[in-house]
């Protein structure tokens, strides 16, 4: 709890130091996120703001969405339903490193996240002789609530004009439930919005 504290703590006071200094930048973006083991792909939203602090470093907050369903037939007549489908608020410091229009800047910070879910914890199937299943008992676990945990990501950005700015996204979220969520993606930036 004291770690969550902290973190929170963290997040606020260097947005304040950010916020001071008024040359926040919107960015947008669009991707693909996968929960579970990797096997359960969904949509990935992200939308924001972000400001540098220095040369080298910089803040971001970040709300970010999930639409991730899947139901997996397990033959005919039986099948399993999971989702993980959630808003996020990330709040990530980020370290630039600049190459002319290129930059990369991996980024961490805490995440909280408001999700409804619902995953396979156990399956149970008997089959007969003839293949045809004869027991089909899937336990399923559903919850909805917040969660807190860290992202971590790695960001591409190349700039195409003086305001405007495409690149690529790269994160991971990691919750203290266990969820991991991995994303990749495009944004896009731009000064004058």
């Amino acid at each position: 709890m004291k770690t969550k504290l902290i973190l929170f703590a963290l997040l606020f006071t260097s947005s304040f130091t950010a916020m001071a200094q008024n040359k926040w930048t919107p960015k947008v973006g669009y991707g693909t996120v996968y929960a579970g083991n990797g096997d359960i792909p969904g949509h990935w939203f992200i939308g924001g703001m972000q400001t540098q602090i220095s040369n080298r470093s910089g803040f971001e907050i970040l709300a970010t969405g999930t639409y991730i369903e899947q139901t997996r037939r397990w033959g005919q007549g039986y099948e399993t339903f999971q989702k993980s489908n959630g808003v996020a608020l990330e709040g990530l410091y980020n370290l630039f490193i600049n190459a002319g229009p290129v930059q990369i800047y991996p980024a961490a910070g805490p995440v909280l996240r408001y999700a409804s879910e619902r995953e396979l914890y156990g399956l149970s199937i008997q089959y007969n002789g003839q293949g045809g299943i004869t027991d089909f008992e899937p336990e399923m676990r559903s919850r909805n609530g917040l969660q807190a945990g860290y992202a971590l990501a790695l960001n591409l950005d190349i700039k195409a004009t003086q305001h405007l700015t495409f690149g690529l996204r790269g994160s991971v979220q990691s919750f203290h439930t266990g969820q991991r969520l991995a994303a990749v993606g495009v944004t896009i930036k731009n000064r004058r919005w």
